[in-house]
């Protein structure tokens, strides 16, 4: 029984501390809305620009940053595996090659 009473005690206390806190979010909002009227129109001026679209702007920005630099670094991973060899790489392992082609083709008895 005693587990009982502990909950509901404790039941309750929820049920008090969440009325509170409406409580508190409804004088907050009261009062925000009171402060609204108080403001001068450079304060509002600064709140719209500084605080929300500079923050918002600086953000879209550095998003358009990073993909450019990751899109740039995907391409430069592109170019280097690409051109890892050079022509003259390039060159001499085709004619090797080439080489054992014509090498397992005479020994299947083609004439070239």
């Amino acid at each position: 029984m005693s587990v009982l009473y502990c909950w509901l005690d404790l039941s309750n206390k929820i049920k008090t501390a969440k009325s509170k806190v409406k409580e508190l979010f409804t004088k907050l909002d009261d009062d925000t809305y009171e402060y609204f009227f108080t403001l001068t129109e450079s304060e509002i001026k600064e709140l719209v620009t500084d605080d929300k679209w500079l923050a918002d702007l600086a953000k879209q920005i550095n998003a358009d940053v990073e993909r450019v630099a990751q899109r740039l670094t995907v391409r430069v991973r592109e170019l280097a595996e690409r051109y890892e060899f050079t022509l003259g790489q390039l060159t001499q392992s085709v004619e090797e090659l080439e080489k054992q082609v014509e090498a397992h083709l005479v020994a299947m008895g083609f004439e070239l």
